[in-house]
């Protein structure tokens, strides 16, 4: 199966999924930007249908992966690990030196990609550890009891 990368112009409003009358206006070949704020669609080149869809914010060499989901009838096929494994490559490619990942509920989808498990303690990255206080806040019981941290370093 062949897959591209198609990314939205403009920011989700309140980070929420986009609308059906919101349109793909251009493929991802190379993203070549200072500062990675994008959502991302992957589509089946054949079907135009959305197989996976993520979100990533970056600053500097630093990027953090904010959402990431595979369509339910995809999911256990490897269509999400090969697109995760791909953002690495593309986050390397940008210049990105490390890459993070945070779930509650999924790390052992996470642990079979190119990410590896990382304890906070071990996070030195102000963007990054700014991003788990905000998660912290928003979702206490979380990050508390179900939260764990992956980094992609490339």
């Amino acid at each position: 199966m062949r897959v591209s990368l198609k990314g939205l112009p403009d920011k989700l409003r309140g980070g929420a999924w986009p609308s059906s009358a919101r349109t793909v206006r251009r493929a991802v070949k190379s993203v070549k930007l200072a500062k990675l704020e994008k959502f991302y669609l992957v589509r089946d080149p054949d079907t135009n249908k959305i197989l996976c869809s993520f979100a990533i914010e970056s600053e500097d060499e630093i990027a953090v992966l904010k959402f990431f989901g595979v369509r339910k009838s995809l999911q256990k096929n490897g269509v999400g690990k090969y697109v995760a494994n791909k953002t690495c490559e593309l986050m390397k490619k940008n210049g990105i030196k490390r890459f993070y990942a945070s779930t509650w509920e999924a790390p052992e989808f996470w642990r079979k990609t190119l990410f590896k498990e990382i304890k906070i303690s071990e996070i030195k990255d102000k963007y990054f550890l700014n991003y788990l206080k905000q998660l912290e806040k928003s979702f206490p019981y979380e990050y508390s009891n179900l939260l764990v941290n992956f980094c992609f370093s490339a």
